[in-house]
């Protein structure tokens, strides 16, 4: 029996492999745009770009490990059964759940694994990651240049561009206010063009149809007209890493998650307490308004919780999420006989597809508080149960659970 598990093993740890590397390749193609753009327009170092490829590989494995063992099942399963190699086992006497328990060990000890990957591992890389694309903007303000908003990354320059055309670098409706001489100067001008110097050391503004204001003297203002017009601002060519204290909801860690929860729970607690004092005073009118405010209060602050714990609920699910998907490539190989690698392919991510659909519909639902954060991340998970139990039926028991829950259909 230890021989036959061993060969299973041997089936399954390869194709699991190559699908961890397709699949990898295929989302880290959604940040190849950003990575050729930092490389080649933005002249970021090779050593930079690399860190951020890197960065974000945490990211795409937390998504793709459960694909690679749906793949990796299928195949394995689906080519025993194809080939009557199941038939041939079975005939000697061994049970198919013997055959499933190496590689649902394996699949547990993996989802065991992805908890504390996507518990620590992963918040930690996109933590990285924004401080590192957040200092790469500090570091060359052009990637951080936005349409109508008042833009303080330029040192002692504060400037609005009313529309931007990033091929050409046509700029329009341009406020420049220099805040750092004694004399403040203001620039304006209706249309222009952006530029960068060479050796990117200079963001350079090539104005049209503009004025200068400037105060000269206390009593004096002066305001000059301009058909052309150049300013150059300096920009700073060395990468300056910085630690941000704040960590959006991603960058949190299980134990930052859980803390904060807490905490929120402790101010809940605290709130109801205060709004069972103002109850004993509802008569009173100032009171009603009150008690009015301290319960949307309440309800901010169960909002907010929930958002935490969808979160940490999300990273949970997805860990486990492996050992679902591996159930159901398995017994959908054995039940349809097919392990072919396009099929089991296909299949993976089009079981993906209806999953992804559905946790993104429970974020939703949390969000707008029709869900708790508990069964919304969940959800997923909960509404493909039957149809692996399904499938589970007719590959262990040649039997349908449809039929046997509903005989007189």
């Amino acid at each position: 029996m230890k021989v036959i598990q061993r060969y299973i093993l041997s089936l399954f740890i390869p194709p699991l492999i190559f699908a961890i590397f397709v699949f990898t390749f295929i989302l880290l193609m959604n940040r190849l745009f950003l990575l050729t753009d930092l490389l080649i327009k933005k002249g970021v170092k090779f050593t930079i770009v690399l860190e951020v490829a890197t960065y974000s590989l945490p990211f795409v494995i937390t998504y793709i490990m459960p694909l690679a063992i749906m793949v990796a099942g299928v195949m394995t399963y689906g080519k025993l059964s194809q080939d009557n190699e199941l038939i041939a086992i079975k005939a000697s006497g061994i049970n198919l759940i013997r055959l499933l328990f190496p590689a649902f060990i394996f699949s547990l000890v993996l989802s065991c694994l992805m908890v504390v990957f996507n518990g620590f591992i992963f918040s930690e890389s996109e933590h990285k990651l924004r401080n590192l694309l957040l200092d790469l903007a500090r570091k060359k303000p052009a990637v951080k240049i936005q349409e109508g908003v008042f833009m303080d990354d330029f040192g002692e320059y504060t400037i609005y561009i009313g529309s931007l055309e990033g091929k050409g670098g046509e700029i329009s409706d341009i406020l420049i206010f220099k805040k750092g001489e004694v004399i403040p100067l203001f620039i304006t001008a209706t249309r222009g063009l952006l530029k960068t110097s060479p050796d990117e050391s200079y963001l350079s503004f090539h104005l049209f149809s503009g004025e200068i204001h400037e105060l000269v003297e206390r009593d004096k203002y002066r305001r000059l007209r301009f058909s052309e017009h150049i300013v150059n601002i300096p920009m700073n060519n060395e990468l300056v890493r910085r630690e941000r204290d704040y960590r959006s909801l991603s960058e949190m860690n299980l134990h930052l998650l859980l803390k904060t929860i807490r905490k929120i729970n402790e101010e809940k607690v605290a709130m109801l307490k205060k709004l069972k004092e103002l109850k004993t005073q509802e008569k009173f009118e100032p009171i009603k308004v009150r008690i009015d405010e301290e319960k949307t209060r309440i309800r901010y602050k169960i909002k907010e919780r929930e958002r935490y714990a969808g979160e940490l609920n999300k990273r949970l699910s997805l860990a486990f999420s492996c050992l679902f998907f591996f159930l159901f490539g398995s017994f959908l190989g054995i039940v349809l006989k097919r392990g072919g690698m396009g099929f089991a392919f296909l299949v993976t991510l089009i079981f993906f597809a209806v999953y992804y659909i559905l946790l993104i519909a429970g974020e939703h639902y949390i969000e707008e508080g029709k869900m708790s954060a508990l069964l919304g991340m969940w959800l997923p998970n909960i509404i493909l149960m039957p149809f692996i139990l399904e499938f589970a039926f007719r590959a262990l028991f040649d039997k349908s659970l449809i039929s046997l829950l509903f005989p007189h259909r």
